[in-house]
């Protein structure tokens, strides 16, 4: 069990408690007090000196290598995110899918991956923005079915056009 006691200005639902002690252990939040508690055993202390002590972001818009991703962010606060793949072939979402897939299950990447927000391809090609208008198209239920499937409950959001033909549907 890893205990960590923080000294530091504590963002919480109430306001920000100033010069206040925070405890987590096993990583859950465990007491917050302006008394330092009374702890047998704290393997790591850090006093913040004025410092603030805020929640982990949770960003669920992040474009880039999910891998490479975990890194950079993590170290800006991002504790966790959802992995966004952009209007792509088939093929190349079911890569990006296994690759997802592939680094949720190995579980050690500095910010957790929580699934996986699909950008399209099922968007409106008039206001594509960003997306390539080549790797739009109509949705196709024969397409997404297998799409869902394959990512085992990793799909949490899908971004889509909803005065496309199906788009009843597939939501």
């Amino acid at each position: 069990m890893q205990s960590v006691l923080l000294k530091g200005d504590v963002l919480s639902p109430s306001g920000v408690l100033n010069n206040h002690f925070l405890l987590f252990e096993n990583q859950v939040i465990k007491d917050i007090s302006s008394k330092n508690p009374s702890v047998r055993k704290t393997e790591l202390f850090f006093d913040l000196k004025g410092l603030s002590i805020l929640p982990g972001f949770i960003d669920l818009h992040l474009h880039g290598d999910p891998f490479l991703s975990a890194g950079y962010f993590s170290r800006f606060g991002t504790t966790a995110f959802l992995s966004t793949i952009p209007s792509v072939s088939k093929s190349g979402l079911l890569r990006k899918i296994e690759h997802i897939k592939d680094l949720v299950s190995k579980d050690r990447l500095p910010s957790k991956i929580l699934g996986i927000h699909l950008e399209g391809p099922y968007i409106n090609k008039k206001m594509a923005g960003a997306q390539d208008r080549d790797f739009i198209r109509s949705i196709d239920l024969k397409e997404i079915k297998p799409l869902i499937r394959e990512s085992k409950g990793l799909i949490k959001i899908v971004s889509l056009a909803p005065e496309l033909d199906n788009s009843a549907v597939l939501i």
